[in-house]
């Protein structure tokens, strides 16, 4: 019996990377969009796609002129990724540890995907569309450093969230008391005049104010100790 020969990834992925870049080049000082390139014919991309991803981190710009409708990304690391006119379907739940780190993911669409227990530390949503995220259910939960612009917060609350660093401006419906958040302190988030943020110093109703001021008082007229 013949034994099946095995796919050498790196040769393949080479010979594809050397056709894009050539595409990419001629395209380059021509104005139209970028066209898909469908390499079905020659090779499942699923086979190599890790080295597509390796080399993106590296530099090497592939993914948008690459047909990725269908591709599955499960197992698949895409940290640090940029996602930009791509066509990609990402199942947040399937990524090598539920992690998005530093991934660009302007133009994806996650509708009926769910983001609780995945990974975000400096995720870029702008562009993304149908986000669902609960942000006390993501991991940690935390948002450091999250550009979320674009995202709809209606209902959503912020109980024990990190929020260092993050960005809110371009997000809808933003509601946070600062006083909930890890660490109680907004002072790194950025936010827009859309956002609704309640300082610590403006959430004591006014009972609780009256109550404190005259406690002030009462505690002044005590005589100090000699």
């Amino acid at each position: 019996m013949k034994k099946q020969e095995t796919i050498d990834k790196t040769k393949i992925y080479e010979i594809i990377k050397d056709e894009i870049l050539k595409y990419a080049a001629a395209l380059h000082s021509e104005t139209y969009g970028i066209e898909k390139i469908d390499f079905k014919k020659i090779i499942n991309i699923e086979e190599i796609l890790d080295l597509i991803l390796n080399g993106e981190r590296k530099g090497i710009r592939l993914l948008p002129y690459i047909e990725l409708l269908g591709i599955d990304f499960k197992n698949q690391d895409i940290t640090y990724i940029n996602f930009t006119d791509t066509n990609a379907t990402i199942n947040p739940q399937t990524v090598k540890g539920k992690n998005f780190d530093h991934a660009i993911l302007n133009g994806l669409d996650f509708k009926e995907y769910s983001w609780d227990g995945v990974r975000l530390s400096y995720t870029n949503f702008t562009g993304a569309k149908n986000i669902d995220l609960n942000p006390e259910k993501v991991m940690y939960p935390s948002l450091y450093g999250c550009i979320l612009n674009g995202i709809d917060f209606k209902g959503k609350t912020f109980k024990g969230v990190g929020l260092e660093r993050a960005d809110f401006r371009g997000a809808k419906n933003v509601v946070i008391k600062e006083s909930e958040v890890w660490n109680g302190n907004l002072t790194t988030t950025l936010f827009d005049d859309e956002a609704k943020i309640i300082r610590k110093r403006e959430e004591e109703t006014p009972e609780e104010k009256l109550r404190a001021a005259v406690l002030k008082k009462i505690l002044k007229q005590i005589p100090k100790c000699p």
